[in-house]
């Protein structure tokens, strides 16, 4: 079991603070740790302080060099001041009682401004070998096929077969059962991907009368949105995936709708078009839609997406570029900054789970990622190179330490990027006979584990 990757499941700061509140409570001693395979505390503690600037990290670095306690207790106050102080001392139950058991036991949290949600429970040593590749599925030019891949492996699942044309976009439920597909035949397939060994079409699209360029789903997984050549949008309610009910036609665009995405509470659904305008939806009201404002650009918009709080969102465009915009007021967003580091076109934007960092892919081969905690400040952190031609999508893992990305080299690259300023390439999927045109990742259920 590679211990450091399955350290990477675990949140960063909540695991420091929890460690440093068990050594400076002189619940564990320096012996303790030793009694454990490969010291594997003091690696999950190692590999974590290298990823986040911790004010009290430089002291637990030294648990194996001196006598912890002394130094340690000056991290006390730090974490008594806290917010999360009560989660944090629940999680430092969790780390002393797997000390006990002779296992690592820890919790799977999202960390939120306003505190800490639980997600699931599971043990690193029964759960996670390395990293758990959640299933991966492609679509591209010149091809009318969605290929399911074993990400793991790299070999091909299953390939469905329905489309008559080139399938442009893909999208996956929230939930992660249902994979819908948009095609140049002007049609959107609902496929239920709960069975991965057997994927099956539930229902056919027809409302368009040009290619499908974008598809997305509300997060609530209820409304299912569509932009096309058409120069319009269509919502369809997927509440019952096998009764698709048609809301109605959202027009405005002048020229094709590359690019959609809801805000995370579902309120507002913003698009991307090559009339170089980007218009904000008002979806309150799903059976009364209505246009909130538009921002006209000088260049086409290829990629538009929100910030995973929802108080920013990012567009990417034509001109090489990414704007960073301030959406408190939605009836006047506001340009925060601009990132100018591409040398061609930026095709596709995505932001990690944790709204820290952006990814974007571009004609000019490479994916950039950015640290954009700070929006007015943010910073390009590296450079993926790699693909040999333009990069047409990428996407975060729902963990946010793998970066999937499909390109017109025909290939599909899996990044580790749980360490930003070190990525790493972990695989490139081959065996594609055309352009990738669209990569999503099918969340993990850690309950199917």
């Amino acid at each position: 079991m590679h211990l450091l990757k399955a350290a990477d499941y675990l949140n960063a700061g909540l695991v420091v603070r929890a460690l440093a509140y068990v050594l400076s409570e002189k619940q564990i001693t320096k012996d303790d740790l030793k009694k454990f395979p490969s010291n594997i505390f003091y690696q999950i503690l190692v590999h974590h302080i290298l990823r986040i600037n911790s004010c009290y990290s430089h002291e637990i670095l030294k648990i194996f060099d001196r006598e912890i306690i002394d130094d340690l207790k000056k991290t006390k106050p730090i974490i008594e001041k806290d917010k999360n102080l009560d989660n944090i001392k629940n999680l430092y139950d969790q780390v002393l009682e797997g000390l006990k058991n002779g296992k690592i036991f820890m919790p799977l949290y999202n960390i939120y401004e306003e505190g800490v949600e639980k997600l699931v429970d599971y043990s690193l040593g029964e759960y996670i070998d390395g990293f758990t590749f959640p299933l991966l599925a492609s679509a591209g030019a010149c091809d009318s096929t969605v290929t399911l891949w074993d990400a793991e492996t790299g070999e091909v699942k299953k390939t469905l077969t329905g489309h008559v044309n080139n399938v442009s976009s893909l999208v996956v439920s929230p939930d992660g059962n249902l994979l819908v597909s948009g095609s140049w035949d002007d049609t959107i397939k609902l496929w239920d991907v709960s069975n991965q060994e057997d994927p099956k079409l539930i229902k056919t699209l027809s409302q368009h009368s040009n290619w499908v360029r974008s598809i997305v789903f509300s997060p609530d997984g209820k409304i299912l949105a569509s932009g096309s050549a058409d120069n319009t949008i269509k919502l369809w309610n997927l509440s019952d995936p096998k009764s698709p009910v048609f809301i109605g036609t959202l027009n405005g665009h002048e020229n094709w709708v590359n690019s959609l995405s809801f805000s995370p509470d579902g309120r507002i659904l913003i698009s991307g078009a090559y009339d170089n305008a980007i218009k904000l939806w008002d979806l309150s009201d799903t059976q009364k839609p209505t246009p909130i404002t538009t921002l006209y650009e000088i260049y086409p918009i290829y990629s538009v997406v929100f910030s995973p709080d929802g108080k920013i969102f990012a567009s990417a465009s034509d001109d090489n570029k990414i704007k960073l915009w301030n959406i408190s007021n939605p009836k006047t967003p506001k340009l925060i900054t601009i990132l100018g580091d591409h040398t061609g076109a930026v095709k596709s934007i995505a932001f990690s789970p944790n709204g820290n960092f952006l990814a974007s892919a571009s004609d000019d081969c490479t994916i950039n990622l950015w640290n954009v905690s700070s929006p007015q400040i943010s910073i390009l952190v590296t450079v993926l190179d790699g693909h040999s031609n333009s990069v047409r999508s990428v996407m975060f893992s729902q963990n946010g330490n793998l970066l999937v990305s499909g390109s017109a080299d025909k290939t599909i690259k899996l990044w580790d990027v749980s360490i930003v300023q070190r990525p790493k390439l972990l695989k490139t999927l081959k065996g594609r006979l055309w352009d990738i045109d669209s990569v999503v990742f099918r969340p993990v259920n850690l309950k199917e584990k």
